[in-house]
């Protein structure tokens, strides 16, 4: 993790470095967290994107067939922010503010996200 608490996986393919990371926005009332995520497959473009991810407990067989516990992943949506987006993004309630919009120029975009 990095000093602004983002994550990230890289690697080499193709002689391009590529990686994809993600940095926790916050949490809404529901459970559902926020996230910053960013992937680059190659080049000078980053692609930055808002996730909804769920995160739950599950079972799964082992080789042995014995049932394991394992964290899973849901993701509820995602928003495309566009390449270059560096806006601040913040979290309270059931609401995501972003300043600036990712686009069409407006000052504000506030989603609002129906409860689980």
């Amino acid at each position: 993790m990095d000093e602004a608490g983002r994550v990230t996986a890289a690697w080499e393919q193709f002689g391009d470095r590529r990686f994809v990371a993600y940095q926790t926005m916050g949490q809404l009332t529901d459970g559902t967290y926020v996230f910053r995520t960013f992937v680059n497959t190659g080049g000078n473009a980053v692609f930055p994107y808002l996730m909804l991810v769920n995160v739950g407990l599950d079972q799964e067989l082992d080789w042995n067939g014995e049932l394991r516990p394992r964290l899973t992943l849901h993701r509820r949506g995602e928003l495309v922010l566009g390449v270059g987006y560096a806006g601040d993004i913040a979290v309270a309630d059931q609401t995501v503010t972003l300043v600036p919009a990712p686009r069409g120029g407006e000052a504000i975009m506030t989603l609002e996200v129906s409860p689980l």
